[in-house]
């Protein structure tokens, strides 16, 4: 799946999207808190991420994954909030190094009909 896909799967089915990326990315799944508590928090930050992979329909851009700088600046402060870190930003320097739309046109190359198709039909 691509960014694309995962993010009109996750937003149909948050706690299968967080279920299938815990199991591909178990390294992510929180250590030092309730699987109820860290479900809780990935689904904030899913749902501050919509944001950047679902346009409004007066967004000029309307390509899912496009992240505005200022929508960049916006998930490391929500990221620093979440982790308790209030020094995050200082820590990853130039956010540029860490988001960038270059691949945007090849996340969005996909069937998005299909995929709501499967996420609807989704057995878990």
């Amino acid at each position: 799946m691509t960014i694309g896909t995962m993010a009109t799967f996750g937003i149909l089915w948050k706690d299968q999207a967080i279920n299938l990326h815990w199991a591909r990315y178990p390294e992510s799944k929180p250590k030092s808190k309730t699987e109820e508590e860290g479900r809780e928090e990935f689904k904030k930050i899913l749902a501050r991420r919509k944001d950047n992979w679902v346009r409004k329909d007066d967004d000029p851009e309307r390509r899912h994954g496009y992240i505005a700088p200022s929508d960049a600046e916006a998930n490391v402060a929500l990221a620093s909030e979440v982790t308790k870190d209030p020094e995050l930003a200082a820590k990853l320097g130039d956010i540029g190094k860490w988001y960038s739309n270059e691949l945007i046109d090849e996340v969005n190359a996909f069937d998005k009909a299909a995929i709501i198709k499967q996420a609807r039909e989704f057995k878990a």
